[in-house]
């Protein structure tokens, strides 16, 4: 049975399956969390769909400015890193301009959101290689797949009118 998404098992269940997916390697799982852990807070005092503490906030510019760059693996792969970074900071605002758009629009919006999770490709690439990559990526889009596309728009854009 799959744990519920975002709760304290399903954590656990993510690291333990990043330390499979990413072979052991213990820098290269602390980056993929580390970045996690940013975008989520940054997605949260966006969205200001929950409240966001002090400690999270602390936690997150600690991740950012210290933790990510004192990280051996992220030192080492800066270079491939980056460029997803980047790509998907900007695919994560265009979702967020997408989403109160037209029905075509929002279901753009909806997989936009998601790209960040090729930075965990990325990272298993840069451990693995190739066929190590295309050997665990069907698993990690599966245990990623938190919802469909239909109960995202139900829960964030059901108000919202259908393309004509």
């Amino acid at each position: 049975m799959k744990a519920e998404w975002d709760t304290p098992q399903w954590r656990v269940k993510r690291d333990e399956l990043l330390a499979t997916w990413l072979l052991g390697d213990f820098h290269a799982v602390e980056c993929a969390v580390l970045l996690s852990e940013i975008a989520e807070t940054w997605d949260d005092l966006i969205d200001q769909d929950v409240t966001v503490t002090a400690d999270k906030i602390n936690r997150a510019f600690i991740a950012m400015l210290v933790r990510l760059e004192l990280n051996p693996f992220f030192e080492q792969h800066r270079l491939t890193i980056m460029p997803v970074v980047y790509v998907s900071i900007n695919a994560w605002l265009d979702a967020n301009t997408q989403e109160s758009g037209v029905r075509e629009e929002r279901m753009a919006a909806f997989y936009l959101r998601n790209f960040s999770y090729e930075i965990i490709n990325v990272i298993a690439l840069c451990v693995g290689g190739w066929d190590h990559l295309r050997s665990i990526s069907m698993d990690m889009r599966r245990f990623f797949t938190h919802e469909s596309y239909f109960t995202w728009e139900h829960r964030h854009a059901s108000d919202l009118p259908a393309a004509a």
